[in-house]
């Protein structure tokens, strides 16, 4: 299961997966520095962030915001 980060409360990252849940993750729990927007998932104990996957949907989002402007 994939989740992309909505918010950070202090040592929690607001996690919205692709099922509809939310969760709170403690910040210690994600392996690199997690922003709002990244798409992280669960592996081997830690939740790890997809650069990939996280740039791919900031570019369809960047796009779809071109067709306004």
């Amino acid at each position: 299961m994939i989740g992309v980060i909505d918010r950070i409360n202090e040592k929690f990252a607001v996690v919205e997966f692709d099922d509809g849940s939310m969760q709170n993750i403690l910040l210690d729990k994600i392996k690199g520095k997690a922003e709002e927007g990244d798409v992280i998932y669960y592996k081997c104990g830690l939740y790890h962030i997809d650069l990939n996957e996280t740039n791919k949907r900031k570019k369809e989002a960047d796009s779809f915001l071109d067709l306004w402007d």
